[in-house]
C-alpha cells in the first residue's frame, strides 16, 4: 500500500512496525491514532487494538474506526496507552490536543506515546504539557523519510522508565 503525501501520510518501516508491535504487547487494550499500518501489524499478531485513522484503505483491518483528528468525536472505551504518529503540518496543535484529550476521557494520567519532530517539540511539548510528555530516546524510522537533521522524529511520552527503557531495548 503507497502512503498518502497529500494527507502527510507516512508509513514506519518495517522494522519500527515490528518494534512497536512488540512493545504495544505488553498493553490489552491500545489505541493507534494516525498510525494505521502498525494498527495492522499489531491485529495481525492476534492482538486487540482500536486504530483510527481517515485512510478508508484500512476499512476492512479488525479495529479499524474512521477519525478525524481535525473534528474529533468521544469514544465510549477506555484504552490503556494510546499511540500517535499524527500529521506534523495539516492540523493545529490543538485539535490534536483535544483528539486525545477526548480519546483519554480528559485523564491526563492516561499512558500516551506521541511522534512528534524534535525541531519543533518545544511548543508541542507545551501544548501537551497536562499529560507531562518527555522525551523517549526512541527514533522511529520510516518507509520514505529520512530520520535525521530537520526530519528527526522522535517518541515523546509518559511512560514509567522501566517502560521507556523496555521501548528502547525491544
Amino acid at each position: 500500500m503507497k502512503e498518502n503525501y497529500s494527507k502527510e501520510q507516512y508509513f514506519f518501516d518495517e522494522l519500527t512496525i515490528s518494534k512497536l508491535s512488540k512493545f504495544l504487547n505488553n498493553f490489552e487494550n491500545p489505541c493507534l491514532l494516525c498510525a494505521p499500518m502498525l494498527g495492522r501489524e499489531v491485529n495481525k499478531n492476534h492482538q486487540k487494538c482500536i486504530i483510527l485513522d481517515i485512510d478508508a484503505r484500512f476499512s476492512d483491518v479488525i479495529g479499524f474506526r474512521y477519525y478525524d483528528i481535525n473534528n474529533p468525536h468521544w469514544i465510549a472505551r477506555n484504552f490503556d496507552i494510546i499511540l500517535c504518529d499524527p500529521p506534523f503540518f495539516q492540523f493545529r496543535f490543538s485539535s490534536l490536543f483535544k483528539a486525545i484529550a477526548m480519546l483519554s476521557n480528559y485523564d491526563f494520567d492516561q499512558k500516551l506515546m506521541i511522534s512528534y519532530l524534535t525541531r519543533r517539540k518545544d511548543r508541542f511539548l507545551r501544548i501537551f504539557d497536562s499529560f507531562r510528555l518527555v522525551s523517549t530516546g526512541y527514533y522511529p524510522t520510516y518507509v520514505s523519510v529520512v530520520n535525521r537533521g530537520k526530519n528527526q522524529i522522535e517518541f515523546f511520552a509518559n511512560l514509567s522508565p522501566r517502560e521507556i527503557a523496555l521501548l528502547n531495548e525491544i
